[in-house]
Order: C-alpha cells, then structure tokens, then sequence
C-alpha cells in the first residue's frame, strides 16, 4: 500500500498583512514616506512638496512659521486641486523659495540656509532652511522636504552683541558715536515691536524672551553711554565675515524703523562674493550711516512731492559684486531722494561739513576713516532732484592676514 501523499499546512489567514498596507497607504499618501503623526508631532517645521511643486503636507510648526492659516490651504491632498506650495508665501518671496527648491530638483542635492530672511506678510523673520530631496516610489517622481526653524530672536541677540561690544571711539568723534549710538537700539526696538503679535498668538515664551531681551540690551546700551568719554582709540579687530550676511542683517533691523517702513529695498547681492577680513561693527556702522543718510534724502524730496500735491515712491537699492582683478568687494547703496548739488558732493567727508540743520558733520567723515582703516574707499555720485549713490570698496584680505 502507497504511502498516501502528505498534504501542507495552509497558512492560517492573518489581519497583520492588511495593516501594514493601511500604514503604507497612510504613508504614500504624504509622498515623503514619513509618518504623518511624527510630522505633525515634530517642533519643527516640515513642508512636503511633490515633483511638480504641488504641497502634499505641512505640519502645525511649519504653518506658524510662514504664519498660515490651515483654513486657507483648500482640499490639501486633493488630487482634483493640487495646492502649490508657492502659492501660500507672499508674491516678492516667492522667485527666491522657486531658486532653492529649482536647485535641489535640478542637482538632487540638500541645500541649507542657516539665515534665510523671509517677509511672511505680517513680519520679516529670520529662517533656518534646509531641503532635501525625497524618492516617493511613486509613479509621480521626485519629491522634497523642507524643514524649517524660526531662529529670529538668536540672530537678533547677535547682532546686538556684535554692535555692542564693538566700541568705536575716538576723541572728536565722540559726538558721532553718540549720534550712531541711537541705532544700536534697533535690537531692543524690535522686540518691542514683536510684543503685540506675540501677546495676540498666546506665544508666551516668546513674550518672555523678547521681555529679557529688551531689558538686557537697554542694560547694556545704559552703560556704555555711562562710560563713552572713557573709551580711547580702539583696535580694529578683523575676522573673516560673510559681507552678504552683515547687509541683511542690519536691513532685517532697519526695515522695522518707522523713516524705512515706506521705502522699497531692491538688492542684488552677487553669490560669488567670498568672505572679507572686516571689523563687522565698524563696517556695520558704515552702511547704518548711508542708509540713514538715503532716508534723510528721501524723507527731503517726499516733502517737496507732497507740496506738488504729489507722492513718491520711495526707493532704496543695493547692489554687491566682487572682482576678482582687484580683489576687491564694491557694494553700491543709492536712494532717489533730494540728491546733492556738485559743489556739495565734494566736501560730504570733510569734517564738521553737514547739509542737515542738526547734522555735526562727522558721519561721512567717521566713515571715510573707517574704510580707509579697511585699505577700502569710500566715493558719492549724485545729480541734485533724483537721488545719489555711494561706493565702499573694501579688499578681501587685510595685509596682517596675508
């Protein structure tokens, strides 16, 4: 008798295989293969984009980042109506978001910024970027992941810090540093500023820090006028900075200001700008003194429209280029206000010379001096009734760094 033919156990049936496929249902449905719980959970902002731009998921912190509504974000994840990432950001942020998510698409590699600066319509913030590209496995391509921290209040702090403990100081220029003491203020003055909107969205930590920092810098502003007689000459402390940066970090304060709340910046800074050897509060000080001095201008000719019964549009612009023949940086800040006559535009850096009825005349003149410590130049153009431009040229490298 054959031995009959032993039969296999059938598999018992398990609820387990479904699961995992409602999880990697759950999953897909993000394009980035995250876990939607963790994202959300996440205290840092994380956008997902897909291939063509279309958002796929933005968590709570993202949304308070760029200060969106979640309301606002109609039928997210919708495959009848794709939402654009870039549609949600502000119109004059949006070309400089498209760049950086173009370049990862184009390259497929991360790119970070550790200081993005972004108007998100209700306030300017300082942003840590970085996006990464990400293979879906789907059939749609390619997608990204952005992440996100709001590190506004840090970078505040240090460029207070910097402006602070940078003393500038020399016997008759007393008077100037004083004057130009006024904008060092623009730390405290912009905590200020962020209290309302803090207090408004319940943001209590926020609220404390500013607080703290408000008090800290008035502290500190307090007693370096206490002891300003007491300071001699200083030495000039070079380090090796980003240019780039130290521009948008002082119109990050500047813009906040009541005289440029009106005016319209338009920069242009060159990406193949290395870093200089500078002292960055005495160089700081140097563009704080020309912007201050455009808005002088252009506050003159907006009077002059007014009583035309016409209004202008102010406008201030800064361009930054580098080259490399002579090694040299030239940054241009030029302004359409009231410009100035020939015979004027040749005594601007002597001292004690001043168009301004309150003006002391050491402003350009502290200037000059500044660059020419720099090895750099300082140089005005101007055609009186259209406005006027002004170059600092500043090498990459000091002799003593060589």
């Amino acid at each position: 008798m054959k031995n009959a033919a032993k039969k296999k156990p059938r598999p018992r049936k398990s609820s387990a295989p479904r699961e995992v496929k409602r999880v990697k249902a759950r999953a897909a449905s993000t394009d980035t293969g995250l876990d939607a719980t963790v994202i959300d959970a996440s205290p840092v902002g994380i956008v997902a984009i897909g291939h063509s731009g279309q958002l796929t998921r933005i968590n709570p912190a993202a949304l308070e980042v760029f200060d969106i509504n979640r309301d606002s974000i109609p039928s997210l994840g919708s495959s009848r109506k794709a939402v654009m990432f870039l549609d949600l950001l502000p119109e004059r942020e949006q070309a400089r978001w498209q760049y950086m998510i173009n370049l990862v698409m184009s390259t497929r590699d991360s790119y970070c910024n550790d200081r993005f600066f972004h108007n998100t319509g209700y306030v300017e913030k300082v942003l840590s970027v970085r996006i990464s590209p990400v293979t879906t496995g789907q059939d749609s391509g390619p997608g990204l992941v952005i992440t996100v921290e709001d590190v506004t209040n840090s970078v505040l702090m240090e460029k207070y810090l910097i402006l602070s403990e940078k003393l500038v100081a020399k016997g008759e220029l007393a008077t100037s540093i004083a004057h130009e003491l006024n904008t060092h203020l623009d730390a405290a003055l912009r905590h200020a500023d962020l209290l309302p909107l803090q207090i408004e969205q319940n943001q209590s930590d926020k609220v404390k820090t500013s607080c703290g920092t408000i008090s800290q810098s008035v502290s500190k502003m307090r007693h370096f006028v206490d002891n300003l007689v007491d300071f001699s000459k200083p030495q000039t402390e070079y380090i090796s900075y980003d240019i780039k940066h130290l521009i948008e970090d002082l119109l990050f304060s500047l813009r906040i200001q009541p005289r440029f709340r009106q005016t319209h910046f338009t920069i242009d800074l060159s990406s193949d700008i290395p870093n200089l050897d500078i002292d960055v509060g005495q160089i700081q000080q140097v563009f704080t003194n020309v912007l201050n001095n455009a808005a002088d201008a252009i506050e003159e000719r907006a009077i002059e429209h007014q009583k035309e019964g016409c209004e202008l549009k102010r406008e201030i612009e800064i361009q930054a280029s580098y080259d490399r023949i002579s090694d040299t940086v030239m940054v241009d800040i030029s302004d359409n206000g009231v410009g100035m006559p020939e015979g004027t535009i040749e005594q601007i850096f002597d001292m004690y010379f001043s168009t301004k009825k309150s003006g002391h005349g050491l402003g350009l003149y502290n200037c000059r001096k500044i660059v020419e410590q720099h090895n750099g130049d300082i140089s005005a153009q101007s055609t009186y009734g259209e406005g006027s431009t002004f170059r600092i040229t500043l090498p990459r490298t000091q002799p003593h760094t060589n």
